[in-house]
């Protein structure tokens, strides 16, 4: 699993964020309410799950977390949508913590 959340230098720009090299890049949304930042994007032909024999009609991605203490929590999440593969999904939990 590899994340990138690149943010240019110019102020005022929008972070984006690249889930997986050779996933598409997707813009990281300013902080709700709750302080949550979110990004979604689509899954690579040929790199979405495969159920029943068959794969998804659209496959996407999810990135949703909000930073405190010096932390980052959220979760990571690919999902389909399809009548072949209807809500399959895999979900990753994660805290990073700066040394």
């Amino acid at each position: 699993m590899e994340l990138t959340i690149d943010c240019p230098e110019r102020p005022g720009s929008p972070c984006s964020v690249v889930a997986r090299r050779g996933y598409d890049r997707a813009p990281l949304s300013p902080a709700d309410p709750l302080g949550r930042h979110t990004a979604k994007g689509i899954v690579p032909a040929g790199r979405a799950a495969v159920c029943e024999g068959a794969g998804p009609a659209s496959t996407g991605w999810l990135l949703r977390f909000s930073g405190e203490d010096g932390s980052l929590t959220g979760d990571y999440a690919e999902h389909s949508s399809g009548a072949t593969c209807p809500g399959a999904e895999a979900r990753w939990r994660f805290v990073l913590t700066r040394d």
